[in-house]
């Protein structure tokens, strides 16, 4: 049963070589998308990719380095021709206190932008 139409579109799912994304890259599957399975475990994500069909695929993404992220579209559009939807859902999460931040991450967590832990847990959470 598909809930919407995806005919057609180009899906980068980010993360999705295991759990939520995995999910997520199915179900846009199974709603037409040609589903790109984006993640850091190229292994893992050929494997979804290959078990989804069609013409599915997957490639590497550190989505810590911008670099590598837009190396990454750029492997999507040659191979699919265009990119119509993204899914950002490969986590990321420092564990270090946020004096030790860098400038920028302690100004978005000053605007509300995101999250950080109390420095008993060392925990920053995005």
């Amino acid at each position: 049963m598909s809930y919407f139409d995806l005919t057609g579109q180009v899906a980068v799912v980010t993360g999705a070589a295991t759990g939520i994304g995995e999910a997520i890259a199915r179900r846009f599957a199974q709603s037409g998308a040609v589903v790109v399975v984006a993640d850091l475990n190229l292994e893992g994500a050929t494997a979804v990719a290959q078990s989804i069909g069609g013409k599915a695929f997957a490639v590497a993404v550190d989505v810590t380095n911008s670099a590598d992220c837009e190396r990454a579209v750029k492997e999507v559009i040659a191979k699919a021709g265009r990119l119509d939807i993204l899914v950002n859902n490969a986590a990321i999460i420092h564990h270090q206190l946020i004096e030790k931040k860098p400038f920028y991450e302690k100004e978005l967590a000053a605007q509300g932008q995101i999250e950080i832990g109390d420095s008993s847990d060392e925990e920053m959470v995005y």
